[in-house]
């Protein structure tokens, strides 16, 4: 895991790339890996845990209607959103961002152990993944979170 967030970090310093974090599923697991990488700080603007609907709403500007008719906010377009929002905020050159359940229980329509990622690039736009994960409530949200940093590190290449 640690592999992989010094080398998103590296690459940001030496491209001159900033970074955010938009998380829900993972808990702030992402910006926990990100931030644990010296040097983080020249390009790791913000990481942001919006567990709750309202939070998504309020601090990620995710449209009220959207979080009502996905349950919470366990759709693509919220987690395309969270991505997007959070970015354009800060003027980030790239946005990581999830939503999903890690269980035990599940959200009507969005079964444990489904995780969306979102990535936002300035150069490519926002793609978004639907992945499952089996495993405890923590082995679903350290999934999320390896996954995730997988697809960016993708993503700056």
């Amino acid at each position: 895991m640690k592999d992989k967030a010094q080398s998103i970090i590296q690459k940001a310093i030496d491209c001159g790339f900033f970074i955010v974090a938009a998380e829900s599923v993972t808990g702030g697991r992402i910006a926990s890996r990100l931030t644990s990488v010296p040097g983080a700080s020249k390009v790791f603007i913000i990481g942001v845990v919006a567990y709750s609907g309202e939070a998504k709403e309020k601090t990620l500007l995710v449209d009220h209607h959207e979080i009502e008719i996905s349950g919470g906010g366990y759709s693509e377009k919220t987690v395309r959103c969270m991505a997007e929002n959070l970015a354009r905020a800060y003027d980030a050159d790239f946005s990581v961002a999830t939503s999903g359940c890690a269980g035990p229980d599940y959200s009507e329509g969005f079964d444990k152990g489904r995780v969306l990622i979102s990535v936002y690039s300035k150069r490519s736009g926002t793609k978004v993944f639907d992945l499952r994960f089996e495993g405890t409530r923590e082995e679903v949200q350290d999934k999320a979170a390896e996954s995730a940093l997988q697809k960016l590190l993708e993503e700056m290449h």
